[in-house]
Order: structure tokens, then sequence, then C-alpha cells
């Protein structure tokens, strides 16, 4: 069932910039930020006819849209009429609050932890996401193929922008 969006600016835009990358985005602007290059590219095709489009304009349509799945987190926000097209976005809680103050992780500019382990070989990592269903992670970690352990790293292809 669709509801209208009536959440305050900060589920819109949290707490100001920077948005880091995360596969649990806590606004609507980090779970823009946070699409992969392909989920942007569907979403351009699918939603804006092709056109090249910007952060704030995907918010604008957002906004005009004003639709979302469910009123109580994860809330599935639809970025077209037909809901086809949504970004989730989860509760932030204490641990994750808690997490942030402690880390001192130093990040690339898309926001993901530094790896801490050698990129695996070409053939391992497509291995890894083809056969396997999982997938190392920047720091040695096991998760999905798109995923994130709980250290914050992401996972090979991910950061590799394989996925």
């Amino acid at each position: 069932m669709p509801f209208e969006l009536s959440f305050s600016d900060e589920f819109f835009w949290g707490e100001g910039e920077p948005y880091e990358v995360d596969t649990r985005p806590t606004n609507v602007m980090q779970a823009i930020q946070s699409m992969s290059d392909q989920e942007w590219d569907d979403m351009c095709k699918e939603v804006f006819d092709g056109r090249e489009v910007g952060v704030h304009d995907v918010m604008d349509k957002i906004r005009e849209v004003n639709t979302c799945s469910d009123l109580r987190p994860p809330v599935r926000v639809w970025v077209d009429e037909e809901g086809y097209t949504t970004l989730t976005i989860y509760e932030k809680d204490d641990e994750e609050e808690a997490e942030e103050e402690k880390d001192d992780v130093e990040r690339d500019e898309r926001g993901y932890p530094l790896p801490t382990v050698d990129e695996p070989a070409f053939e391992d990592l497509e291995h890894m996401l083809l056969y396997r269903g999982t997938c190392d992670a920047t720091d040695g970690c096991i998760v999905e193929p798109d995923g994130k352990c709980e250290h914050g790293h992401v996972s090979w292809g991910r950061y590799l922008g394989f996925v």
C-alpha cells in the first residue's frame, strides 16, 4: 500500500554532507549517493528517459512523486510514479551511531574504507562473483558479493565496481 512521504527534512537530507556510501542508508540523499553505477544508469534510463541527471534532480523527482511503500523502517521511497524504481531507507540504530563515533578508518573518495588486504586476482574475483556466491571484503572478511562486513569494508566486487 503506497503512502505519502510525511517525514522530516532529516529523513531526506540526514545531518548534512558528507554522505558516505552505505549498504544501509539512513536518509534519501545517502541512498541516492550509494547507488552503484549500474543502478544509476538503469534509473536514468527508466525514470528520466535516458537523460543524464544529478543527485538533486533525483531528489526533486522523489519529492514530486511523494510516495513510499511503508511508513516504518525500512522505508522504500519511490523514484517513479509506478514504484518500479525505489530506494530503501533504514533506521539508524545505536550500534551504528557508536561505530561511527569510533570510526577513524581512512576512506577513499566514495566513502569506502581503504583495503587492508591485497586485491584478489581477476580470475579469483570472477570465481567468487559467478560461482561461489560470496566474496572477500577489502579487509579479508567473507561477505555477499554486494555486501559489507561488520567492520565496514565492502566486497572486492563492489569496491572494484563489478556489482
